[in-house]
């Protein structure tokens, strides 16, 4: 009896080539590639793709079985716009016109997969200031309104308040500092040598899908800092930030 060869004991051994199991596997593979991307598109921001593929035709594929609730990633989901705008005092004395540098960075976000950092900064600026104001008492709102010279004072006054939140002053003091370095890097890169700057910000409401176009969004009132002194920064500092002004559509 003659013992099979080593090529012989390979051929029986090795699974055979291609068969239905492969074919299965691609075609799997490929329906997750695709729904993956559907969902992504779903939840991903505006972009020209998501626009050529057509909101209604993701949302035929996505809802009901496949819908993603706000919910899963955020327990509080923000339903909200804060938008942030500043001014200066001219060297002249004249006060110049406000300047909506939120709306151009918005311009950065749209149809964008990978938005820069500085494209989202005014709006983080103005979410820290509306969140805290929301939390400050009255007497505390009054403080902010009023013109300040030094972050010191301003906070002593604040704590001094009748029915003061130490916590959302501390809060305030945080986004008022950011505020102040951005409208003094917006000042100096437009008009030059400023000393005041002040800054207002506010929150559009963000109504709930299903109650689409009904009423008009709810715009709150504006919240008007005083006049601060404008902070300190370096030429290379004022340089750099003309660039994303430059960016956004603001120019001198």
């Amino acid at each position: 009896m003659v013992s099979p060869s080593l090529e012989d004991s390979r051929s029986i051994e090795d699974p055979p080539v291609g068969g239905p199991t492969r074919w299965i596997f691609r075609a799997l593979l490929v329906a997750v590639l695709v729904h993956t991307t559907a969902v992504a598109l779903w939840v991903g921001p505006p972009n020209l793709i998501k626009a050529e593929v057509g909101t209604d035709r993701l949302a035929a594929y996505i809802d009901p079985f496949f819908d993603q609730s706000w919910s899963i990633f955020a327990p509080v989901p923000k339903r909200g716009s804060s938008v942030l705008e500043v001014r200066a005092m001219l060297p002249d004395g004249e006060v110049s016109e406000w300047v909506a540098v939120t709306e151009g960075e918005n311009e950065l976000v749209r149809y964008s997969l990978t938005p820069g950092r500085m494209s989202i900064a005014s709006r983080r600026v103005a979410t820290t200031l509306t969140n805290a104001s929301s939390r400050l008492s009255t007497a505390q709102a009054e403080v902010v309104a009023r013109d300040w010279t030094d972050t010191d004072s301003l906070r002593s006054a604040l704590l001094a308040a009748a029915g003061a939140d130490a916590a959302a002053a501390d809060l305030y003091l945080q986004g008022d500092t950011a505020a102040v370095a951005y409208a003094t890097l917006t000042a100096r890169t437009r008009w030059d040598d400023v000393d005041q700057v002040q800054y207002r910000t506010r929150r559009q409401m963000v109504r709930e899908y299903a109650d689409r176009g009904d009423e008009p969004v709810q715009v709150l009132d504006w919240v008007v800092g005083g006049w601060r002194s404008a902070a300190s920064v370096s030429p290379v500092a004022v340089e750099q930030f003309a660039d994303h002004l430059d960016d956004i559509g603001v120019t001198p």
